[in-house]
């Protein structure tokens, strides 16, 4: 898959274009793969709090405990940027594990304090 075509998406879920990330993932494209800085769909959508998109990508399988290059789960990014607590119910519903560190060895509860 070509690398903009997954910034696309990437960027589509960083904006809660839900019908754009839907036809993304029903023409084929791997709902995972990262975008050319690292980011996931799962990622982006959290970082924008776009709950709709969470639960699209949840619905789908993304996987909640991807990390990015520095250890950052979806779960520790919602933790370290302090949002709408009701995204991080929704990753932890889908089996986000709150114990997981990141690169420097925080977990998601540590960031949440």
């Amino acid at each position: 898959m070509e690398q903009k075509a997954v910034d696309d998406y990437v960027t589509a879920c960083s904006c809660g274009w839900l019908s754009k990330v839907a036809a993304f993932l029903d023409a084929g494209g791997e709902i995972d793969l990262p975008d050319s800085i690292g980011a996931t769909g799962l990622t982006a959508a959290v970082l924008r709090e776009h709950s709709a998109v969470v639960s699209l990508l949840i619905e789908r399988k993304a996987d909640v405990q991807r990390a990015d290059e520095n250890g950052c789960t979806p779960l520790i990014c919602a933790a370290m940027h302090h949002k709408d607590p009701r995204v991080a119910h929704m990753l932890l519903k889908a089996g986000a594990d709150p114990g997981t560190a990141e690169y420097e060895g925080k977990t998601a509860l540590q960031w949440a304090r």
